[in-house]
């Protein structure tokens, strides 16, 4: 053993080029990507030993010359190095290392190189031929890097990619930058490039001759993201230009306008705030139209949107907050392909979580983006209360809990179909309920308070026995119902609940199969149903059958699914009157996974039900697919098709490059809009992980 002081700090260098972690100051790319370790460079601490392990070690007394030769393990503290040749000249404080220099720093990065010449204080030094393995699996390459006294790190002709897997035949990274020049500042904790290009399979697809950016040691810092590429039949050709502005270690502020070439200039900015109890974000839209003519139905050529959200803690139990949006008019956010929501819900709320106990009040307010639809008729619920309890003690040896459900909402319109917006409202102007137009009022309170009890037992032969209670109170105040003797009723009643449900699963293995058959009786006694016509019906009007809701409904559900291998899926399901006379809703569909392709196909026949909003039988059929080529490429496709309309209601057609550290999208897609035309759109996006993505669209 040799004991050496202070020679190895200079090797936990990774000669800093360990923080050439490429990238703007955001997250990764690609999802459960490997997160970035911090190099460690600190010098360990004073008169911590230096362990030499070597073929053959000699020492000139006169020259002060340690030389270990062969194959050379050196630990100092957390690092250990290894090498052919080591040499520490004392009176100079210089370490040299020579052949196969492989320092190990305590983070798991790995630092390559053919030669490495330091002081002994980590101040300055150079090394040629460098690789560092990062652990985040990225690469950096470097035919020479210095290092000098003021914490300034320069490499020459220095390479970097996330790429470990994907390659291309000759080895070459999928992706790469390439610089001439690349400086790391310490100080500054900033990384410039000189003469740097982009390369994809080799090629250089991008350009630039000077650009900096902080080094991944930095969490957040002000400067230009990654712009983005949009067109739109309404305002032609647009690039965004987003600009991060770290105003403070709990604020930012996000500067993104998007300039077109037929509207002008669109604003988006973003303000972000994080208290000590929560945080929230305001943001908003906003341009003056150049042309106002590209753009249908729109009073104003001043048009922008404001969305905010936010959550702060009130204590452990107990938090508030917002989510709202507020839009100029219906048709901005899809004239500007900012999203494509059908409807905007803006809430305020209060929420409680204790154990398995829940409580929340919300105000909520509802307005709609479809051109064809009322806004009158929509409501406006405040408050809306919920709450869930849980007794903690058995009651009979069964779970006794509490639901309360209550309600005020107002609207301007009493019924989907008639109404004169901003005029009075008369109830004798709302057209009686049909089969087809569920009963609804203008304003109506109700609060629900349901008290549940059950209890299981399981016999020795797995048969399942849960008799339950429920007592449920109901309390309206309707108004300008149709169907109501007066323009205000209140109501009431109560509603007991009795049952018993059995239920005994048999499964069984075929071999090519497995079944899983149970039986379900249940038994349930209740109170006559009182008449509805005093009181609105402010339910959900749409119900998804399947077997999970089987004694919701008197109808007859089955399922079957059928897997012979790991390969192929085939399942169904139907619901049909008592008699089986009528099929109201069957599904099917059919999966196939490969080696090299995957996909499946459905087909669904729903029939009418007036009483839900459904005015037609409906038959569709929907599948899609994803074929693998060579390499990392794909082809896929999907499509929506109406049989009874004999119309595609969406395709989909693309091609993708998916592997560790890349995926790339091409799509072109069809869709039929509500007014019997066509959206056309052309999507790409580009991920390359550490450094970020880019995207953009075009709509015809």
């Amino acid at each position: 053993m040799l004991q050496v002081q202070s020679c190895l700090p200079a090797l936990a260098m990774g000669l800093g080029i360990a923080l050439l972690v490429a990238g703007p100051v955001q997250a990764s790319a690609i999802d459960d990507a490997p997160e970035f370790v911090a190099p460690q460079t600190g010098e360990p601490p004073p008169g911590t030993r230096v362990d030499v392990v070597a073929d053959r070690l000699t020492y000139d007394a006169n020259a002060k010359i340690a030389t270990a030769t062969g194959t050379v393990h050196i630990t100092y503290g957390p690092y250990t190095l290894t090498a052919t040749n080591v040499v520490y000249d004392m009176a100079r404080n210089r370490f040299k290392a020579n052949g196969s220099v492989v320092l190990r720093e305590p983070n798991g990065n790995i630092v390559e190189a053919d030669m490495a010449d330091l002081d002994d204080k980590f101040k300055e030094g150079f090394a040629n031929h460098v690789k560092a393995l990062l652990t985040n699996d990225v690469t950096i390459t470097s035919r020479y890097a210095r290092r000098y006294e003021n914490g300034i790190t320069v490499f020459e002709q220095a390479t970097y990619t996330a790429c470990k897997t994907c390659v291309t035949e000759g080895g070459t990274p999928v992706w790469q930058i390439v610089a001439r020049e690349t400086t790391h500042d310490e100080a500054t904790r900033t990384l410039y490039y000189r003469d740097a290009k982009l390369e994809i399979g080799g090629v250089p697809v991008a350009y630039t001759p000077y650009f900096s950016y902080p080094d991944p040691s930095v969490k957040r810092r002000s400067g230009f993201l990654i712009p983005g590429l949009h067109y739109g039949n309404d305002y032609g050709f647009g690039i965004s230009t987003p600009y991060f502005w770290a105003l403070a270690p709990n604020a930012d502020l996000t500067i993104a306008p998007r300039f077109m070439t037929e509207q002008g200039v669109l604003g988006d900015v973003e303000w972000r705030h994080r208290l000590a109890n929560g945080m929230y974000s305001v943001r908003g839209y906003g341009l003056y139209e150049l042309d106002p003519d590209r753009t249908e139905d729109v009073d104003s050529r001043w048009r922008g949107a404001v969305q905010s959200d936010g959550r702060f803690d009130i204590n452990r139990n107990w938090s508030w907050g917002w989510d709202a949006t507020a839009v100029s008019d219906r048709e901005f956010f899809d004239d500007y392909d900012i999203n494509t929501d059908n409807m905007i819900t803006s809430s305020f709320y209060v929420t409680g979580l204790d154990d398995r106990n829940y409580a929340s009040a919300q105000a909520l307010h509802y307005r709609t983006l479809l051109k064809e639809e009322s806004q009158d008729q929509l409501p406006v619920a405040l408050p809306y209360v919920t709450a869930n309890y849980i007794f903690d003690q058995t009651v009979f040896g069964g779970e006794l809990g509490l639901d309360i459900d209550a309600y005020s909402i107002s609207r301007d319109q009493c019924d989907l179909n008639v109404g004169d917006p901003g005029q009075p409202i008369d109830p004798n102007d709302c057209e009686p309920p049909t089969e087809s137009n569920p009963v609804l009022g203008t304003e109506q309170t109700r609060a629900v308070t349901e008290l549940h009890w059950h209890r299981q037992f399981i016999n020795g032969m797995g048969t399942l026995v849960t008799p339950f209670a429920r007592l449920r109170s109901d309390f309206y105040v309707s108004d300008d119902v149709p169907t109501a003797a007066s323009n205000e009723e209140t109501t009431a009643r109560v509603v007991p609940t009795a049952g018993l449900d059995v239920r005994m699963p048999f499964v069984a293995d075929h071999g090519f199969a497995q079944s899983v058959l149970t039986p379900v009786a249940q038994i349930i006694s209740t109170t006559d149903e009182q008449d509805a016509d005093d009181r609105s019906d402010e339910d959900a009007i749409t119900l998804n059958f399947d077997h999970t809701n089987l004694f919701l409904s008197s109808d007859l559900v089955g399922g079957l699914a059928y897997q012979p291998n790991d390969y192929l899926r085939f399942t169904y399901e139907a619901r049909v009157v008592e008699d089986l006379s009528r099929i109201n809703v069957q599904e099917a569909m059919v999966s196939l996974t490969l080696d090299r392709i995957s996909g499946s196909l459905a087909y669904a026949d729903v029939a009418k039900a007036e009483a839900y909003g459904r005015d037609d039988r409906e038959k569709q059929v929907w599948g899609d697919a994803v074929y693998r080529l060579t390499g990392a490429w794909n082809v896929f496709g999907g499509f929506r098709y109406d049989l009874e309309e004999d119309a595609f209601m969406e395709k989909l057609i693309g091609i993708g490059f998916d592997c560790e550290c890349m995926n790339a999208r091409l799509t072109y897609s069809e869709d039929k809009d509500l007014d019997e035309g066509v959206d056309r759109t052309l999507k790409f996006s580009v991920e390359l992980r550490t450094i970020g993505e880019m995207d953009g669209g075009f709509n015809f």
